[in-house]
This record gives structure tokens, sequence and C-alpha cells, in this order.
């Protein structure tokens, strides 16, 4: 979860297609409004559970294989380093600030997509998919340069004022700067995945992604080669694995891709990025404060009463369980999204809700499932990463609010897909915050440090702001006027095509052509 980051109609046997029986057939070409969009649609709750999973079901698989990126770039890390503890140390730290300070910022200003692109797609304006898809691309490159800019002046002074080891932070930065490329092509392919999952063209997602991490490995150990056997090698293996990641989702955006959703290259990408950012930027925020508030509680594991050692490989058990079991449940949450946003863009209010409802279900079924998975293999677990009595012992005291925390982070992260469909990510960055740093961190923080509770009162107040996160989302969404969304959705859509119009008309429509 803080790792690297998630067919066609006509377009039979490219096994991207979503079948499921007794829908309506999607919108032929035409622009259509009202009614004419695109997207499957469902007429009981038990069809839009069936076209849910069938959406999230290849996203949950995608965000494993992705999951496994980070996961052996640090392995091959540990593994070069010996019993020097230095490398290891500064490349967990190096991912977790790029995360928090890199991906985190991309990914979340690339979740703009899943209103803006659900919701055209739905409307049936096809061509801005085309236009939204180059105008996240431009701002997400943009973005990747105040990202290097910012590293290059402003992390020294952080780095050393969160870590005294002056060797640690100096490899810290240069790991760093090793993972640079990993997050310029991390947002650059979190937008093509995005473009695709608003046409529900999941499948090709999960080939795509196994190939990458399947060719990870190698790819890590040839730079470390390259770099004369040095560990950082494997951090810039994770930039170039990446990079091929974005070339393989392009290649197939361009052999494959729908026509109708290119345009051809536009000048219109440059222009709307207010009202762009107006909804990429609190979706940015809501990444940002839930991630920040998890770095944080890592950082401060080290600093808790007891062992450090202890207390600081506890918590990366219990994160590294979170991890793991938040891929299932990001999959559905962006089958939500689409599938609330291609509804509101369609003007069908009763779709969307219904979306909402049987997703949060299903969302529900799936966390009562971890939960039971959870506490069968509670004893187990601990061994299975630590044979250190104490750690066993320390997690093993922590288990039940880690399990309270996963269970409220599987419900938050499907309500948040509606959130996204919604187009409401302003208020859900405004409930984030207060969760997390008005709530569950000052609790967790005062339980750790001012009673015996130590790790255990922090994972107690991480659930707590998750719960909190959790209400407050599902308050948003399930009270929300959702008549009003669903004309904000189609006016959103028909302002884009009336800028179409307006710069055709004007002739000021500068396009190339052509394919991707």
């Amino acid at each position: 979860r803080r790792g690297w980051g998630q067919g066609w109609s006509g377009m039979a046997g490219d096994g991207g297609e979503l079948d499921v029986p007794l829908l309506l057939d999607r919108a032929d070409d035409g622009g259509g409004r009202g009614g004419g969009g695109g997207g499957t649609r469902a007429h009981t709750r038990l069809e839009e559970a069936r076209a849910c999973v069938q959406l999230a079901a290849p996203q949950s698989a995608s965000n494993l294989c992705s999951f496994l990126l980070p996961l052996a770039t640090v392995v091959i890390v540990g593994r070069l380093s010996g019993a020097d503890p230095l490398p290891l140390s500064a490349a967990s730290l190096a991912v977790s600030l790029s995360n928090v300070f890199g991906n985190a910022i991309l990914i979340g200003t690339a979740s703009a997509l899943d209103t803006f692109a659900g919701q055209a797609w739905g409307a049936g304006n096809h061509a801005a998919l085309g236009v939204y898809l180059q105008r996240a691309m431009a701002v997400s490159l943009v973005l990747s340069l105040f990202i290097a800019v910012a590293w290059a002046l402003g992390l020294s002074p952080l780095l050393h004022a969160i870590e005294p080891d002056a060797a640690l932070a100096s490899a810290t930065l240069r790991d760093l700067a090793s993972l640079f490329l990993l997050v310029l092509f991390v947002g650059l392919t979190e937008c093509l995945k995005r473009h695709l999952q608003a046409q529900e063209v999941v499948k090709p997602q999960l080939w795509v992604s196994a190939a990458a991490a399947a060719l990870h490995v190698p790819i890590a150990l040839g730079c470390v080669w390259v770099l004369g056997g040095r560990a950082v090698g494997a951090l810039w293996g994770a930039g170039v694995s990446n990079a091929l990641l974005f070339a393989m989702f392009a290649a197939y955006v361009w052999r494959r891709g729908d026509p109708r959703v290119w345009p051809g290259w536009t000048w219109r990408a440059w222009k709307g990025w207010g009202e762009y950012m107006r909804v990429a930027a609190p979706g940015a925020a809501m990444i940002m404060l839930e991630w920040i508030a998890f770095e944080v509680a890592v950082i401060v594991a080290g600093s808790l009463p007891g062992d450090p050692e202890v207390t600081t490989a506890a918590s990366a058990i219990l994160f590294n369980c979170v991890a793991v079991l938040f891929m299932i449940p990001y999959g559905l949450s962006g089958a939500t999204s689409t599938r609330v946003g291609n509804a509101l863009g369609r003007g069908d209010a009763k779709a969307a809700r219904r979306t909402a409802v049987v997703a949060t279900v299903l969302a529900l079924g799936v966390a009562c499932l971890q939960q039971a998975i959870m506490l069968g293999l509670r004893g187990p677990l601990p061994k299975f990463f630590s044979k250190n009595a104490d750690v066993e012992r320390a997690v093993h005291t922590a288990f039940p609010f880690l399990c309270l925390e996963v269970f409220f982070d599987n419900m938050q992260c499907v309500i948040s897909g509606v959130v996204r469909g919604q187009g409401s990510q302003n208020k859900g960055a405004a409930i984030n915050l207060v969760a997390y740093y008005c709530i569950g961190l000052p609790l967790g923080l005062s339980l750790a440090f001012k009673t015996p509770m130590g790790l255990t009162g922090l994972w107690a107040g991480l659930s707590t702001g998750a719960g909190c996160q959790t209400l407050g989302q599902a308050t948003l969404v399930f009270t929300g006027d959702w008549d009003r969304l669903t004309r904000a959705a189609v006016e959103r859509a028909a302002l884009e095509d009336a800028h179409r119009g307006s710069d055709e008309h004007a002739g000021g429509e500068d396009e190339t052509g052509g394919g991707v």
C-alpha cells in the first residue's frame, strides 16, 4: 500500500472486456448524453456485485504483483548488504520518504482521472478521455520536476532533523536520488492505469504487472552488476522496471486502445488545469495525510520505551501485514470509483448509489474474511517473520489492534473509491486530516509514551484513526445529495465537450493526430 503503486467493446479476444450477463450493451460511438454513455449497467444488486467483483479481481491481483517490486528490491538490498545494516536501513528509509514525498503526490493527482475520465466515459464523451489523459500526464511531469527540486533542496535538512546518524542520513539521500526515476514513471504509469480503468479495461493491467514483476529481479540484479555489485543498483533497477511497466502500458494503449478516446495530441491538455487541480490536489492530500500518519508511526516505533530493535522489528511486521492485506480492497476501490463515476456521468444517480451500497457490503465481506484468516494465523504469523521471542511477543500483544486497523482500512479504502467517483476529494481530505491528526495520532502517541502500552498503544491510536476515517467517509457518501452529484458530473463532462467545440470553432485546435 505504501509501495508502488494498480475490453474494449468491439475488440473481442483481447482479454479485457467485462462479461456480465443481463447487462445493457455499451453505447456505440456518437458521444450521446443522457443514457448514451459508456460502462456496463446492472439492474439488480446481485448483478452490480458481480460486475464489481469482475472489475476488482484483476486489479487486486495486479496490485499484489506491483507490491512485489518494492519487496524484492528491499530483499536484494538486504542480501547484498551482508552484516552491514546501513545499506538496508538507508534503502528502507529512502523508500518511505519517496513514497510520502513522491509517489503519494503523483498517485493522488492521477486519481483525479477516477472522477474526470470515469464520468466522461459514462456520459459518452469518449474523446474527452484522451484529453484528460494528456492533461494528467502533463501535470505528473511538471510535478515530478518540482519534486526533484524539493528533494534536492529540502530533504537534507529534514533527514538530519529526524535521523541523528549522519552516515545513515547521507546514505538515504544517495538512495533517494536513485529512486527518482521510479517516482517519475510511477506517476505516468498511474495515469495510464486509471485511463484504462475508467473504461473497465482491467485484465491487461494484470498481465502487464505480472510481466514487470517477473522481470524485476533480473533487471535489478543486472543494474547491481553494472554498478559494480553495489546495493544501490537494486534501487536503480526498480526505476528501470517501472519504466518498462510504463512502456508496456503505453504499448497496449497504442496497439489495442479504443480509437474513440484518442483525439490526437492536443494543446487542450495544457488548459483547464485549475479545474483539474481542484480535484487532483485534494486527492493527493487524501493519500498523503494517511501515508504520513503511518510513516510517523514507523519512525516513532524506534523511540518507544523498551528495546528499540524489538519495537522496530515488531512494527515492521505489523506494517507488512497491513500492506499485503490492503491490496485486495484496493482493487475493489478502483472498481467502485469506476462504476460510480460511469453511472454519475450517465446521469443515473440511482445506479451510482446502488454501486456504493453494494461495494460497501462487499468490502464488509472481504474484511470479515480477512479477520477470520488473521485470527487463524495469529500464532504462526509472528514466527514466520522472526525467531526472536521478544519480537513475537510484541506482535502478539498488538495483534488485536492490528486486526481492527485492517478491518477499518479495508472499509475506508473501498468507500474512498466512492468518494473519488463522486469527485468529493476535498471533503475526503478534510475527513482524513481530522481522523488521523486530531484523533488517531495524538491518541496513539499518548498511549505509546504515557502508558505502559508502548507499541500496542500506538496501534490502538492508528486503528482508532482508521475507524474515524471510515465513519467520516461513510457519512459523506451515504448522506450526500446524489442528484446534485449527478448534475455536477454531467456538467463536468459537458464542460470539456464545450471547450473542444469552442476551440474547433475558433480554429485553435492544434492537434498532431495519430496514436499515443
